[in-house]
């Protein structure tokens, strides 16, 4: 062994804001996955509802769609929902360790503040009676008492990194056959040079075009309606010897213009009526599609963010693990000559370290699980 042995931490497990180390806007973004997702429809007939109907030759496009979307629900199931995660909270420690993956990290770290806070109050405790211990044996004593004591510091680190390890492997799994996949199956659909996309673009553009025609219908109807009422009180004129007034000339024939476009104005605005329903919906999945295609490109490297962070927790506890290994089967008399190098001054640094990283990762629990209001879609304008 070193002449120097540091019961402290390697990492604060925080990030620069002094959060905990996975307390950041991708632990929100995470979370928002797997809100989002869950809303988006399951079958075409889901889709068809929500989004409008499409042509038949879409009907292939818009299958592939709802299977990426399916996929992509899968993966929220195995990653698990915010509601799970509050249930995670609560139930610990007495209840079923959970199976999805969000709230798999709630309970570790839930393990890691009362790990966490064990650990700084086992070493504060050697560090308080260590300056009045007089032999090197006394001290030996109580360093292996401070190892496998209850609690013992080499079983809280071990059961840590017993669990972050699972869980660093689970999510490896999960974004490599899951979330992965489901992305590439989704974006081809939701990107902006989709043939999904490409129909709204010209549903659109035929939609503006009847809008421009309803307009010129309506004017004109109003025109000749004008024209006609107002020709009745212009002079009249001589025909086949008969005084008729112009309205009765002039005005019978804009009357019949006026019929003509007020017939068009009426047609055209029952299509755009029934269309502009539709056209609702579409402008519905154009804005859900933009927002979704963005997101995706970004969710892997969410999932890589957080899992680095999972590494440095990991790290930190592995350090911890392994600066005690060596000591592990020491017997007390093996333990004298590292106990001689360990001074109170450095268990009361080392127990402070270890206190805080419980404080931040209690706070981490309490601050970091939002309510999210599921009513809300992809697209929608948020409440004020």
């Amino acid at each position: 062994m070193s002449n120097s042995i540091s019961l402290a931490p390697t990492s604060t497990l925080t990030t620069n804001t002094n959060q905990f180390v996975l307390f950041t806007e991708d632990w929100l973004s995470i979370q928002a996955l797997a809100v989002k997702v869950q809303k988006l429809p399951a079958t075409n007939s889901d889709f068809t509802a929500k989004y409008g109907t499409f042509n038949t030759d879409m009907e292939t496009e818009i299958t592939n769609c709802v299977s990426g979307f399916s996929s992509l629900q899968q993966a929220a199931v195995t990653l698990g929902s915010p509601d799970q995660m509050q249930d995670a909270l609560r139930n610990f420690p007495g209840g079923t360790e959970p199976t999805e993956l969000l709230p798999i990290m709630v309970w570790i770290a839930n393990h890691i503040k009362v790990n966490a806070s064990k650990v700084a109050a086992a070493i504060s405790h050697t560090a308080e009676i260590y300056s009045t211990l007089q032999t090197t044996q006394d001290k030996a004593n109580a360093l292996q008492k401070l190892l496998h004591g209850d609690p013992g510091i080499v079983a809280l680190a071990s059961a840590i990194n017993l669990k972050i390890a699972s869980l660093i492997s689970s999510l490896e799994g999960w974004h490599t056959d899951q979330l992965s996949p489901a992305i590439d199956k989704t974006l081809p659909y939701v990107s902006d040079k989709s043939k999904i996309m490409a129909h709204l673009n010209k549903d659109m553009n035929l939609l503006q075009t009847l809008q421009i025609e309803v307009n010129q219908a309506h004017n004109l109807w109003s025109q000749y309606t004008a024209a006609a009422t107002s020709s009745s009180i212009l002079v009249t004129v001589i025909s086949f010897g008969i005084l008729l007034p112009v309205s009765a000339v002039l005005g019978g024939a804009l009357g019949a213009q006026a019929v003509k476009y007020r017939k068009a104005y009426d047609s055209y605005i029952t299509q755009y009526n029934s269309e502009e329903k539709d056209f609702q919906k579409k402008s519905k999945l154009k804005i859900d599609l933009i927002a979704l295609n963005s997101e995706l490109t970004g969710y892997s490297q969410m999932v890589t963010n957080i899992h680095s962070a999972l590494q440095e927790i990991q790290q930190t506890w592995g350090d911890f693990e392994a600066t005690l290994s060596p000591l592990v089967n020491m017997s007390v008399s093996q333990l004298e000559n590292e106990a001689s190098h360990i001074v109170a001054k450095d268990l009361h640094h080392a127990a402070k370290s270890w206190n805080d990283i419980s404080t931040s990762a209690s706070e981490f629990l309490v601050q970091s699980m939002p309510t999210w209001d599921t009513s809300l879609s992809l697209g929608d304008p948020l409440p004020s």
